[in-house]
């Protein structure tokens, strides 16, 4: 067995101790010290344990990049054996008969026979790099996102309400813009952007909480057997509909009919959750609103949505055909004052 055949061999079995002892403590792999490569491997490993494999089947690969200088390096697929999520890293052997490992961002897979899950990655950080030496300005700002994290969270696992994070976001909107970069990532500064990026998201849904609440009270004393008064609701908060239509599935992956606790987690790799009880007005508002808003939109439809998505439309068109409001304005069921009536009476 040569060196290159017994390393993946413990890549397919999972075996971070074997690795450790047959990889090379002087060479970098992926730019960095091996201790630090390995460790991402390790969670990596981590990933496809949880996810129920006992073992990685491998596939072959190779880059693809055009002009890169490792362009047809092969390398291997490695495909969880229950879970079918992959990683993917080239393996070089070079001129001295040593080893380079690394992830490749336009890996292209020879053809394989199962239908893969989630892909995983071994991402290494610029601060992690072997050659990486720390500036002013990356330890200024290392020490901003600490005490930024403990402001949010005092352990490693939080539960959190909007009156915890909805202030910080806006407090530390100035840090995320400094260290931001889709061109730079520094391992010390990830989990900050994560959480900051992901909790801005959900607090942005907040500034119509309001709305929202109005909008329930209002449905709630609605007689659902006169239709004309659900029509005034549905285009009295079509806007707000528009806006909330995928909220619950967006923010809390509401799809496939996943029933919510008391608190979600807020990104999958921390152990950071808030109360959903701050969202469901919102949540609520966009059940009833899509439930009641899809059938009245069926049935006052000009154009077939069959025929419409046949033809080319502008922005504009688009908009008007998924419009309730405007749809009953062609059929003459909107008055001058925006109030819609039946049979040319208003029927308040």
């Amino acid at each position: 067995m040569t060196p290159k055949e017994a390393i993946l061999k413990y890549f397919c079995e999972m075996d971070i101790e074997m690795l450790r002892m047959v990889l090379n403590d002087l060479r970098t792999y992926q730019g960095a010290k091996k201790g630090v490569f390995l460790g991402k491997v390790e969670e990596v490993f981590e990933k496809f344990r949880k996810g129920g494999d006992s073992y990685l089947k491998k596939y072959n690969g190779k880059c693809g990049e055009h002009g890169c200088e490792k362009k047809g390096c092969p390398g291997i697929v490695f495909v969880g054996n229950v879970s079918r999520n992959y990683f993917e890293l080239l393996f070089e052997v070079t001129s001295t008969g040593g080893l380079d490992i690394q992830s490749c961002p336009s890996f292209e897979r020879d053809e394989i026979d199962v239908e893969l899950g989630e892909k995983f990655s071994v991402h290494i950080g610029n601060d992690e790099m072997a050659d990486f030496f720390p500036t002013n300005w990356y330890q200024k700002n290392l020490k901003n996102v600490e005490r930024a994290m403990k402001e949010l969270c005092k352990d490693d696992v939080a539960y959190l309400t909007k009156e915890d994070y909805v202030d910080w976001i806006e407090k530390y909107d100035g840090l995320y813009e400094e260290i931001f970069s889709p061109f730079d990532s520094f391992n010390g500064f990830e989990k900050f952007i994560w959480i900051h990026n992901w909790l801005k998201e959900y607090a942005d849904y907040l500034k119509y909480e309001i709305g929202a609440k109005t909008a329930l009270e209002e449905f709630g004393k609605i007689n659902l057997m006169n239709e004309s008064e659900l029509l005034r609701w549905l285009v009295r908060y079509e806007d707000l509909g528009g806006k909330l239509i995928h909220v619950g599935i967006r923010i809390f992956n509401m799809e496939g009919g996943n029933v919510l606790g008391i608190y979600e987690r807020v990104f999958k790799d921390y152990d950071i959750f808030i109360a959903v009880s701050d969202y469901m007005n919102l949540i609520n508002f966009s059940i009833c609103f899509n439930k009641y808003h899809m059938n009245m939109w069926k049935k006052y439809l000009i154009v077939s949505d069959e025929e419409f998505c046949e033809s080319e439309s502008t922005r504009e068109e688009i908009e008007q055909h998924y419009s309730l409001k405007y749809n009953l304005m062609e059929r003459g069921m909107i008055d001058e004052k925006g109030r819609v009536v039946m049979n040319e009476i208003d029927l308040k």
